[in-house]
């Protein structure tokens, strides 16, 4: 025991607090806790909303950067207090050209990897191949790791004991129709042909990709650093720009996401009069919009504001701790995000007992 305080005591801070218990060093321990588990049961895996359409995605986002490897990160778990993370949430254009939603995948990375012709000569900005595919996807990540490992019951952040089992590569290939390949081989796919292919990446999304790339530029003679910046904001930018004209799965998503928006909406309505009761009746109303958010979505668009009386004359009213009084009027703003990440935006006036005023009828009927 007193060993083991010893041992504990010469660790670094960031060490000791990251123990959790979980620092088995036994032999026996680590045979044990890896035989014995009983077959896996996993469900077939679901072909994201998205497959069917990522190549006509490609194809308009590459044909802008032909010849160009194009990198895209997920980004990483957010800390928010110790050893507790935030609920991860992948860039918005990782999750818009892999299909990935919910909270798929923390530290994963899109390639869209430049095609060749059949002599390997880059499709580069040649004419008769305008409207042909200029890039194949490839997902990097974390796939499921053996019972055996000592990730699966000492990695509290990515451990299936800890967290739930991960997807294998054959699942993701099954769910987003992109080749799949470990994360530990990422450096060496950006590293191919270096130097003769151009290399992009959405900065600022998670630092060890980002570092990866800049290593393999400046061993390249690339441009890398500020000097590169330019042409990573380009790319950045021609993913958001992407995103402005929907296909026929984002116009499902977001009708999708709308539809159990206004259930909520509902239930909010249905929870008036208990708000009215209660000494922070705001809450019961946020509460009874989330509670449908998480039931039938990934969760909130956004905060919500649900600001009753004069509360309502701020714009963001997002303490929601307020009362809600017979008589008053209560400003609704509030979206479901879809597990797709797609997400909707109502915002409603309600007389908090069903019928308004004639002065509030008035003044509503002006703003309608």
């Amino acid at each position: 025991m007193e060993e083991n305080l010893a041992a504990t005591q010469d660790q670094p801070l960031k060490d000791r607090v990251n123990n959790r218990s979980r620092r088995i060093g036994s032999p026996a321990f680590r045979e044990f806790i890896g035989s014995g588990w009983g077959e896996r049961k996993d469900p077939d895996p679901i072909p994201s909303h998205a497959r069917d359409f990522l190549a006509a995605r490609y194809q308009k986002l590459g044909a802008q950067f032909r010849g160009e490897r194009l990198v895209i990160p997920a980004g990483n778990y957010k800390v928010r207090s110790n050893d507790c993370d935030y609920r991860f949430r992948a860039h918005s254009a990782f999750a818009h050209l892999t299909g990935l939603g919910g909270e798929l995948e923390p530290d994963a990375a899109l390639v869209l990897e430049p095609l060749t012709d059949t002599e390997g000569t880059p499709l580069e900005n040649a004419p008769d191949n305008a409207g042909a595919a200029t890039h194949r996807g490839m997902v990097f990540f974390r796939p499921q790791a053996p019972r055996s490992s000592e990730e699966f019951y000492a990695d509290s952040t990515y451990g299936e004991f800890w967290v739930g089992p991960r997807m294998t590569l054959s699942q993701m290939e099954a769910v987003t129709g992109l080749e799949a390949h470990p994360l530990d081989t990422l450096p060496d796919q950006l590293a191919k042909d270096a130097g003769l292919v151009q290399l992009r990446v959405i900065r600022e999304v998670d630092a060890s990709v980002q570092a990866t790339v800049e290593k393999v530029r400046s061993e390249a003679g690339l441009p890398s650093g500020e000097d590169a910046r330019g042409l990573d904001e380009k790319l950045e930018e021609a993913a958001s720009v992407l995103r402005l004209q929907k296909d026929a799965a984002e116009v499902k998503e977001l009708e999708h996401a709308i539809a159990v928006t206004k259930s909520g909406f509902e239930a909010m309505i249905r929870a008036l009069p208990r708000a009215v009761q209660h000494h922070r009746g705001e809450r019961v109303i946020e509460g009874a919009f989330q509670a449908r958010a998480r039931e039938e979505g990934n969760g909130l668009g956004y905060d919500t504001i649900a600001a009753s009386g004069n509360h309502a004359n701020t714009l963001h009213w997002i303490d929601n701790d307020g009362p809600v009084r017979e008589g008053d009027l209560i400003l609704i703003d509030a979206g479901v995000e879809a597990d797709s990440l797609y997400t909707a935006d109502i915002t409603r006036t309600l007389p908090v007992n069903g019928k308004f005023t004639p002065v509030q009828a008035k003044v509503y009927n002006a703003v309608l």
